[in-house]
């Protein structure tokens, strides 16, 4: 008998808040979606969707329950409901993750389950002017979902951030299906694989590709140099926004061409149009453009350095340390809040350590796809 995932709905409830969550929950076929209301009698949502409640409050089942997912909306500014703190103080007594998001987290504050866990809401000073009885602002975190003690609450405007703990917390997907899907409900950046679902039939029947080497394949590989791998990744590293650093296979030969030589390259003025120190770099320069020898490295668009920051902030255990962090990456300014950030939470040197294995790892590929030997 699968468990139950209950959502509470009532009149004005804000139907969008917990719609990616409940969605994401009833795809995986793992739970029964299990509507409810404090009576069974239909309810109009703030949208204005009608919907029928399939048990009430008093026929809700704790031992089957996986979850209890609450709505913000108006009433929970205007009433307390006695019967609904006694059953989430019964729910999350047994292990159960109560969920919470906008004016609901007044609900959670009321039923004393703060009490013991980090949490966020609309903000603290809310929960200060709505609920008198709350005492627990020192466990208060600024940030748009907590996920605690199988507490989860999220700001009113932090939907995709509550839906991804729940994600999280029911174990939807893996760690790497979670970052994916984040990504793309949180800044619309589209997996590179296609998930199995997306797969049409006409799909499988093309041949796959062969990653074999062919002859020629083999016969370049066995030509190209062997490389350093620490200089590859240190080339890769020291680019910029107006440099780019190249590779000759063949000879094993880096070099950075800064966007002025080559602009200098691309113009047909005599080279003895420029000052001496300068021919040399643009003569290269017009090597690199004008013959196959030459390949570029991974540049910034390969590397990714945001999605880098955003797969270490999954990779902190402590749930808290890595809300705070995944905090200081949204909007602008992103880059210089996260390096500020790790040196205030005295993690700077892991960081740095996941982003040189990043670095490598991304190395690697793609010196292995050019079929480029290289030693560490």
């Amino acid at each position: 008998m699968r468990q139950k995932a209950y959502l509470l709905v009532f009149t004005g409830f804000a139907d969008w808040e917990p719609a990616l969550a409940m969605c994401e929950i009833r795809k995986q076929n793992q739970f029964d979606v299990t509507t409810v209301g404090f009576s069974k009698e239909p309810v109009t949502s703030m949208g204005g969707l009608t919907v029928t409640p399939h048990v009430s409050l008093a026929e809700v089942e704790p031992e089957r329950a996986g979850i209890f997912v609450m709505p913000g909306g108006p009433m929970w500014e205007e009433q307390t409901h006695k019967m609904l703190h006694n059953l989430l103080e019964q729910i999350h007594g047994i292990g159960v993750p109560v969920a919470a998001i906008g004016a609901a987290t007044l609900a959670l504050a009321r039923s004393g389950l703060f009490k013991d866990a980090c949490h966020t809401s609309n903000s603290k000073e809310y929960l200060l002017a709505k609920v008198p009885e709350y005492q627990d602002p020192s466990l208060y975190e600024s940030e748009l979902a907590v996920s605690d003690q199988n507490i989860i609450t999220a700001s009113g405007v932090g939907s995709v951030e509550f839906a991804h703990e729940i994600i999280k917390a029911l174990a939807i997907y893996n760690e790497a299906d979670t970052r994916t899907w984040f990504r793309l409900f949180k800044h619309g950046v589209t997996p590179e694989v296609l998930p199995p679902q997306a797969v049409t039939p006409e799909m499988k029947k093309t041949q796959p590709i062969s990653l074999e080497p062919t002859g020629n394949q083999q016969s370049q590989a066995a030509s190209n140099a062997v490389v350093s791998l620490s200089q590859v990744i240190d080339q890769m590293d020291a680019a910029s926004d107006e440099s780019k650093a190249y590779l000759n296979p063949r000879t094993g030969e880096l070099i950075t061409l800064t966007d002025e030589e080559r602009t200098a390259a691309e113009d047909e003025d005599p080279l003895e149009d420029y000052p001496e120190w300068q021919q040399t770099a643009i003569k290269k320069a017009r090597e690199i453009i004008e013959t196959d020898d030459y390949l570029p490295l991974p540049d910034k668009f390969d590397i990714h350095e945001y999605a880098m920051m955003e797969d270490f902030c999954y990779s902190i255990k402590d749930s808290r340390l890595s809300n705070q962090l995944s905090q200081q990456i949204r909007g602008s300014g992103a880059f210089r809040r996260f390096k500020d950030k790790i040196h205030d939470l005295g993690i700077a040197e892991e960081w740095y350590q996941f982003r040189a294995k990043a670095l490598e790892k991304i190395a690697v590929a793609w010196l292995e796809e050019h079929q480029i030997p290289f030693s560490n």
